[in-house]
């Protein structure tokens, strides 16, 4: 346990007596302004044997992931902090994945923190915080983010100060104040040359809107903050209307469809998220549609009816009772493979070839089902993946959502997620089982799609 050497401006009481209690303070550390001021800070109110820091090489920066990497290396020597590091091909694992690069980096950063914490506390300790660098602009950031998605209350309350072993101190700074006070006392840091870019949607809101909020405000950060409180207590209040009104069908996973449709719809979609984090605590997350969708059903009645979601999740409704339910035993979970010009590929429980229309040598006599699509100019690759909620297919002039199109061959929700669909960048081109979409049956280079071990569809 540490013992705090001095007061902590910024830092809430009950967030100090928190760090105080800690056997070690594990510090997310990038070596950005941000992280460093906090890893110096703790070092100083806690002692640097109660300082740990977690460092990961995205592998996104080349040279410069490198760099920090280094820097990170002798900061932590100076200040006596043992530091633990990694390098992580997240580019490779978000083009596996279909996930976007920040949304891997996030995944594979937070996972490693919480690898970190495990480690220390199979080594005998008992409390062991991870810190992050979150500071007042980053809330701002995110409740702009969560603003202009069309956030409720949630996504309105900003970054929470705690969140299970997760601790974020510097909420209350601004990065300007951070950057300052480093510079006035000599300290280093590096600098991410990505930060300025706009095509990132956070750093156009940090460089291009927050600048237009300060025309109309001087501190955009402190009214964020509070309005941030205000959600936070609001959500906090329904959710626990929420979880009172499931009893203890929270523990079992289900509510009666009836319950949900008479609560009022701040209730009733509380109740729903909660039996979702359940099955999924770790995401993908429920965003409006989905939970507009899964209201809809219940609203029709006491079923039997379904809806497929992000993660292999299946929300079931049937006599009267909703849940949601992870793939059975043997399911096949989510995949997106890269199938190059000429090749065969497995998917889970089907093989594919996509290649010129002269192969016949490759004996697409010995599969299933195969087409033959054309496209403008010669493509050397595509990507194979499972169906993904809100998937669409233009075909005949007409767009049509691909959940619908796999219904209409009466495949079962596991087989409906092992179909391979041939897709060229975000753009569907075959569902099995239909004509190639619009815009890949006339002119342009034909090419052969096929695949085998299709269940009976007659």
């Amino acid at each position: 346990m540490g013992t705090l050497t001095q007061s902590a401006p910024g830092i809430s009481p009950a967030l100090q007596s928190a760090l105080a209690e800690a056997d070690t303070v594990v510090v997310g550390l990038s070596g950005g302004a941000d992280s460093v001021f906090l890893l110096t800070r703790l070092v100083t109110l806690l002692g640097s044997g109660h300082v740990a820091a977690a460092h990961l090489n995205h592998m996104i920066r080349g040279a410069e992931a490198d760099r920090d990497e280094s820097f990170c290396r002798t900061l932590c020597e100076r200040l006596g902090v043992p530091l633990f590091c990694r390098r992580e091909d997240v580019p490779g694992a978000a083009a596996a994945s279909g996930e976007s690069l920040e949304t891997a980096a996030r995944r594979a950063r937070y996972a490693f923190f919480e690898e970190t914490r495990k480690t220390l506390l199979d080594a005998g300790q008992t409390n062991v915080l991870v810190a992050t660098a979150h500071n007042a602009d980053d809330n701002l950031e995110t409740m702009l983010f969560h603003l202009l998605r069309g956030s409720g209350t949630h996504g309105l309350s900003g970054i929470p100060e705690r969140r299970d072993f997760y601790v974020r101190p510097l909420l209350a700074l601004s990065g300007n104040t951070i950057r300052e006070t480093l510079r006035g006392e000599g300290i280093a840091f590096v600098e991410d040359s990505t930060n300025g870019d706009a095509a990132y949607t956070r750093n156009f809101l940090r460089t291009r809107l927050v600048p237009l909020l300060r025309e109309v405000t001087p501190s955009p950060e402190d009214a964020a903050l509070r309005c941030a409180a205000l959600c936070r207590e609001d959500d906090e209040c329904l959710t626990a209307l929420a979880r009172e009104a499931l009893g203890d069908g929270l523990e079992k996973g289900v509510a009666a469809a009836s319950d949900v449709r008479l609560a009022h719809p701040a209730i009733g979609s509380r109740m729903l998220l909660l039996l979702h984090h359940r099955v999924r605590p770790d995401g993908p997350y429920l965003e409006k549609c989905h939970l507009d969708a899964i209201l809809e059903v219940v609203r029709r009645g006491d079923g039997p009816a379904e809806v497929s979601l992000p993660g292999a999740v299946r929300f079931r409704v049937s006599g009267g009772v909703c849940t949601f339910l992870l793939p059975e035993d043997g399911s096949p979970e989510p995949f997106s493979v890269t199938l190059p010009l000429g090749a065969s590929v497995r998917t889970p429980r089907h093989t594919v070839f996509f290649g010129p229309e002269d192969g016949a040598a490759q004996n697409i006599y010995k599969f299933a089902i195969h087409t033959t699509a054309k496209f403008d100019t010669i493509t050397r690759q595509l990507s194979v993946r499972s169906y993904r909620p809100g998937d669409t297919y233009r075909l005949g002039g007409m767009t049509r959502l691909a959940t619908k199109m796999l219904s209409e061959q009466k495949l079962s929700p596991e087989e409906r997620l092992s179909l391979p669909l041939f897709c060229l960048g975000d753009t569907v081109v075959w569902v099995p089982g239909y004509p190639p979409a619009d815009g890949f049956r006339d002119g342009g280079v034909p090419m052969i799609l096929a695949v085998s071990g299709l269940p009976d569809t007659e």
